[in-house]
């Protein structure tokens, strides 16, 4: 099992981190600048709670030596969440595509965002577990850094729309 834990800083409050990361324009940018295609398929709010689920569609391809393990040629996944803008907290889980490994990988998380006394706070922590007998401890790895790239990437995405902004 990968664990997750990173953090992101920006110079602005929370009510404006989470309204930038779920901007159409943020999806836009993410899109054109790092290859990540997020389609929504649902999205409805019940009690306080806005449950979601994307697919997930990205440019990188899977290493020829896992291709054939993971049924795909492509990263592609579907990403289900809770947000709890009260709590400052979003719940997911992601889940791959491919039926052929969809019950050997199991990816669950937590997003949550702080006010700090230069702006705000986003901490991922999750976990990774891929039980695919050779082949499932280097999915993970290749499994974390890309979810640690991809969000890297989005955070500088949404520190240029904060500023741009003036938030």
């Amino acid at each position: 099992m990968t664990t997750l834990h990173f953090r992101h800083e920006f110079k602005c409050g929370t009510e404006d981190l989470w309204r930038v990361l779920y901007d159409p324009e943020f999806d836009e940018r993410l899109t054109s600048e790092s290859g990540v295609t997020r389609v929504t398929t649902e999205d409805e709010t019940r009690d306080g709670i806005r449950y979601m689920k994307r697919d997930i569609i990205t440019d990188k391809e899977v290493p020829g030596p896992l291709r054939k393990a993971a049924g795909m040629d492509y990263l592609k996944y579907i990403q289900v969440s809770e947000l709890d803008l009260e709590n400052g907290e979003l719940k997911w889980e992601v889940m791959p595509h491919s039926p052929k490994i969809a019950k050997r990988v199991h990816i669950v998380g937590y997003t949550r965002v702080y006010e700090t006394d230069e702006g705000s706070e986003r901490e991922v922590t999750g976990t990774i577990k891929i039980t695919i007998p050779l082949v499932g401890g280097t999915m993970e790895r290749l499994i974390a850094s890309g979810v640690v790239e991809s969000y890297d990437e989005s955070a500088q995405i949404a520190r240029d729309i904060i500023e741009a902004r003036g938030l």
